[in-house]
């Protein structure tokens, strides 16, 4: 989220104490570089039959 501000997690929590719990994140910060080791990672994860073939951080 420190790349791009405006980023929403879509978990689907239901339950409050989820919702505590993931409100958690709001406090982790990442630097630059390892946004960019996390997003290097993700690209190289194919989702079979899934539309999105790249997830960026932004």
């Amino acid at each position: 989220m420190g790349a791009c501000p405006k980023a929403v997690d879509c978990s689907g929590t239901w339950k409050l104490e989820r919702l505590e719990k993931n409100l958690g994140a709001v406090d982790v910060e990442l630097t630059g570089g390892e946004l960019r080791n996390l997003d290097d990672a993700l690209s190289k994860i194919e989702v079979p039959g899934s539309p999105i073939r790249r997830f960026r951080f932004c």
